[in-house]
């Protein structure tokens, strides 16, 4: 199996840009980033 992971996030200052889950989907209500 060949995997290929990349991942990022965005940062302003001292904040970043996260999304919480809907509470109604997998895992919902943990926070992640975007995409």
């Amino acid at each position: 199996m060949d995997l290929k992971v990349v991942a990022g996030f965005l940062k302003k200052g001292d904040r970043f840009l996260l999304v919480r889950r809907p509470l109604n989907k997998r895992r919902g209500g943990l926070w992640e980033f975007p995409g």
